[in-house]
């Protein structure tokens, strides 16, 4: 009873009685027609199922506690078949959408004075939010969008959720999505969302996300609407200590006290990202706390090894780029390092034990099939740039074949001037010497045109058989393209003709059930502080 009582105290109860669907928006269902205490009931059950340890209406067909009834203000638990029905008529209303922006603005209100409490005292240092990914397995004989499912470590069919959390771990907002959405398209959507529901009383300028945002395009886009990201380099973005500018002297960070060792340091540096959407586009110059790790190594130079490298980055809402100070830097990692218990320890401690991989609702709908999409423009690509690079090889095999005979009708042209050139010297020498045979001179003379007149042939030739092998060459290129556009046509035949039909999940029912577990768990939160 005192989750009932914190859930009226906090007024938890009127925001879900309020997010409702209005009954003329449904007025075709029970829904419209109900009493709104049953309504009301029937809401309780959802939020309090968790309680109960029922984490899905399916559950209750065996349910016959009495907890469940007195939090939900009954005397008996409502059935699976009320329960299911409630909720479908809820999600089939819009009311994914009316309970999100109403646990945004609840979970606002609840924890507003710590957003503010989380800035620097002193500083324009904006409050922190954690945003992060969750993959949840859905079993289907259909094909549906797949993902990285994180605890599992495969690749399966999957809901693809995005969550906010503040600077104290509290899940503000999450939203149902695709299996195969990219966190770069999922965070600014949930800080829109959230933002917007909350009417702009409060903007979202600083979050912290995993490497999967690491991307300069990106980057640039949250730069130029006033938010500033924190996050880690990949690994195939720098190579060593000398990718980084303006690298600052390391302090210590980490210690082990029982051997009175250092385990990590930091340092203040600049780095230099490309920004893929524009050549012309001048690079995004970040922040950069550095990490070394002394436990770790990694194979550097021949013969070489240093301590592993972790780049902390983060872009700024300067004009002017300038290096962190070394406090600055030793704050950006302790803030980083928070998101694991913070937003990664709360998944798994608080939302996960209250059923947040539990799926609801498996209708589907066809959608184009993303992955056949993708390897198809991939295919379709290569196949274009194979018949331009077969056109040009072509091309330019012609060319130099022109060029080749050209140079030999030149050179035929040419040969029989030279010898009489060189014959009419021999003529001239001979009259010169007469009977006498011909002096040291004369030799040196003969043999010198000679040797001009068989190295301008020879630089001919040359000439020659240089265009002649670069047709050669540019011809057997050719034939190699054509060789691959029949392969890759032969791939997109092939991948057209065995094209499965891919089916996307309703995430209304889903989104219902996430917002009222979401709800359950920053009530506890609530009533623990």
């Amino acid at each position: 009873m005192l989750l009932l009582a914190a859930a009226q105290q906090t007024g938890l109860l009127e925001t879900l009685e309020q997010a409702l669907p209005v009954t003329s928006a449904a007025p075709t269902t029970r829904l419209a027609h109900q009493r709104p205490l049953t309504n009301q009931q029937l809401s309780r059950t959802l939020l309090f199922m968790g309680v109960a340890k029922q984490y899905r209406p399916w559950d209750l067909r065996s349910y016959s506690g009495g907890q469940l009834a007195g939090l939900s203000g009954r005397a008996k638990a409502y059935s699976y078949r009320s329960t299911e029905r409630f909720l479908s008529e809820v999600a089939q209303s819009g009311g994914s959408e009316r309970l999100t922006d109403g646990l945004a603005n609840w979970t606002y209100r609840v924890w507003n004075e710590q957003f503010r409490s989380t800035q620097e005292v002193g500083t324009d240092q904006p409050a922190t939010f954690y945003i992060d990914g969750h993959h949840k397995a859905v079993y289907s004989d259909k094909l549906i969008p797949r993902g990285l499912v994180g605890r599992l470590g495969k690749v399966l069919g999957c809901r693809g959720l995005v969550l906010l959390h503040d600077a104290k771990g509290h899940p503000l907002l999450a939203l149902t999505g695709r299996g195969d959405q990219h966190l770069t398209k999922g965070l600014p959507e949930i800080v829109t969302r959230f933002e917007e529901a909350i009417g702009q009383q409060f903007k979202i300028q600083r979050i912290i996300a995993d490497r999967e945002v690491m991307a300069g395009e990106f980057l640039a886009r949250e730069v130029g609407k006033q938010r500033v990201i924190v996050t880690i380099l990949k690994e195939n973005q720098y190579q060593d200590l000398n990718s980084f500018e303006e690298v600052g002297a390391f302090s210590p960070w980490l210690y082990d006290k029982k051997k009175e060792k250092v385990l990590r340091e930091v340092a203040p540096a600049t780095f230099e990202l490309k920004v893929a959407s524009s050549v012309t586009e001048p690079p995004l110059k970040l922040k950069v706390a550095l990490i070394r790790d002394l436990r770790r190594s990694k194979p550097g130079g021949p013969g070489e090894t240093g301590a592993k490298l972790i780049p902390l980055v983060t872009t700024s809402l300067e004009a002017e780029i300038k290096p962190l100070s070394s406090t600055q830097a030793l704050a950006l990692a302790e803030a980083y390092r928070q998101r694991w218990p913070l937003q990664e320890n709360i998944i798994k401690d608080w939302l996960l034990p209250m059923g947040l991989d539990i799926n609801h609702g498996f209708a589907k709908t066809v959608v184009e099939n993303s992955e056949v999409s993708k390897r198809r423009v991939q295919l379709q690509q290569r196949l274009n740039t194979a018949q331009k690079r077969e056109v040009s090889a072509r091309q330019r095999s012609a060319k130099a074949g022109e060029l080749s005979k050209r140079r030999h009708q030149k050179l035929h042209s040419l040969f029989p001037k030279l010898k009489q050139e060189l014959r009419k010297l021999d003529d001239r020498l001979e009259k010169e010497a007469g009977p006498h045979p011909f002096t040291c001179e004369q030799k040196m003379e003969y043999q010198q045109a000679k040797h001009k007149v068989e190295a301008e042939v020879a630089r001919l030739q040359g000439l020659e058989w240089e265009a002649h092998r670069t047709s050669n060459r540019e011809y057997y290129k050719a034939e190699e393209y054509e060789k691959q556009q029949k392969k890759l046509s032969g791939q997109l035949e092939k991948l057209n003709g065995g094209e499965r039909e891919m089916l996307e999940l309703d995430h209304q029912k889903d989104q219902v059930m996430t917002v009222f577990k979401l709800a359950l768990v920053n009530l506890g939160m609530w009533v623990r502080e």
